[in-house]
């Protein structure tokens, strides 16, 4: 399992989430590598972010990029390397900021086992922690998407991929744009579970 988080300077918001999905990983018996994406941050990684005594991860890799090209290609590219370097049975993205709870990662995988490892499991978001303003522009957002293309968004980047559909995302041009869209462009199967976005962790 390799749990793929593109940052952009959010260190301190990552700290404290790298901590909390240590804790969930050990009382699910889950011992994920971490490739950390940096996007070409102002601020390096700090020098203690490997070193905390954590008790479920196998390692922690920071992937630096040398300018910012944004967090979907930075997905795209985490991706891509998880693929060339370690080809894992499932690569795991999620936000670096704490908004995707690291309390859903172990449900994200059991239905991925449930699906028998053949699609892609999404987050769906049910309920959003933002503010009002916020919630009133991705609804007009949400139906100028649907209007626009008949496909409704319920999903980000938070999801669990089997290795089966890793080696076809990969190739897929759109995933240069957008991971969740490069999904659905290829017609990779895929299913979901319900999910509360959380809060900012920090930052």
């Amino acid at each position: 399992l390799v749990v793929l988080i593109p940052i952009y300077n959010d260190w301190d918001a990552l700290r404290r989430l790298l901590s909390r999905l240590d804790e969930v990983s050990a009382r699910a018996d889950l011992s994920p590598s971490i490739l950390i994406v940096d996007d070409g941050s102002d601020a390096p990684a700090p020098a203690s972010l490997g070193t905390q005594p954590y008790s479920a991860f196998g390692a922690i890799d920071v992937l630096v990029l040398r300018r910012n090209l944004g967090h979907q290609r930075a997905i795209a590219i985490g991706l891509a390397a998880a693929y060339d370097k370690v080809r894992p049975e499932t690569v795991l993205v999620m936000d670096g900021d704490g908004e995707d709870a690291p309390e859903d990662v172990p449900r994200l995988l059991a239905r991925l086992r449930e699906t028998g490892g053949q699609r892609v499991v999404f987050a769906e978001r049910r309920r959003r922690s933002e503010s009002h303003v916020f919630r009133i522009g991705y609804t007009l957002y949400r139906l100028a998407h649907y209007l626009l293309t008949g496909i409704p968004v319920r999903v980000g980047n938070f999801s669990a991929i089997p290795a089966a559909v890793l080696e076809r995302l990969v190739v897929v041009s759109e995933l240069w744009n957008h991971y969740a869209a490069a999904v659905f462009r290829a017609r990779v199967p895929r299913d979901s579970i319900p999910t509360v976005r959380a809060a900012r962790l920090g930052g």
